[in-house]
C-alpha cells in the first residue's frame, strides 16, 4: 500500500507542478497583452460639467429640429447629419454658451437668422481648422 500512496503522491505533485508550469506563461503573457487599468477619481464639478454639457447638447438639438431651420441650413448646404456631429462634438463649454445664445435670441425670424449665421460660422471656422469638411468652398490645405 506504501507504494500506492507514494505513487499517488508523486502523480499528484507532478500534475501540480504541470499545470503550473502551464498557466504560468499564460499568466504573464497576460500581463504584456491587457494593459493594466488606471482609474482616477471624478470631482462632482467635473461630472457636473459633462452632465450640463450633454443636457446643452440635446436641447439646441431640440431647437435645431424645427423644419424651418433645417430647410435654411441645407439651403446653405448643410444637412441636418452635419448639423448633430458639430453639436456632438462641442465642448461642455462650447454647448452651454451656444444654448445661452439660443435661449436669449428672440422669437420669430430674427432669432432664427442670428442662430443660423451662428451656426454657418461656427461650420465655417472649424472647416477653415481643418477639423471637418462641410463646405466644399473652404479648402484647409494644399491641393
Amino acid at each position: 500500500m506504501s507504494t500506492t500512496s507514494s505513487h499517488s503522491k508523486n502523480t499528484s505533485s507532478f500534475t501540480k507542478r504541470l499545470i503550473t508550469y502551464l498557466c504560468m506563461p499564460a499568466f504573464l503573457g497576460m500581463q504584456l497583452i491587457a494593459p493594466a487599468a488606471q482609474a482616477q477619481m471624478v470631482s462632482t464639478a467635473d461630472y457636473v460639467s459633462i452632465q450640463q454639457g450633454q443636457a446643452d447638447r440635446d436641447r439646441i438639438l431640440v431647437m435645431l429640429d424645427r423644419e424651418d431651420l433645417k430647410g435654411r441650413l441645407e439651403a446653405m448646404g448643410v444637412s441636418a447629419e452635419a448639423v448633430e456631429l458639430r453639436v456632438a462634438a462641442m465642448s461642455p463649454a462650447e454647448a452651454s454658451a451656444f444654448a445661452a445664445q439660443l435661449d436669449s435670441a428672440p422669437a420669430g425670424a430674427n432669432g432664427v437668422v442670428g442662430a443660423l449665421v451662428l451656426i454657418f460660422l461656427i461650420l465655417l471656422f472649424t472647416d477653415l481648422m481643418g477639423w471637418t469638411d462641410v463646405y466644399p468652398f473652404v479648402h484647409s490645405g494644399p491641393t
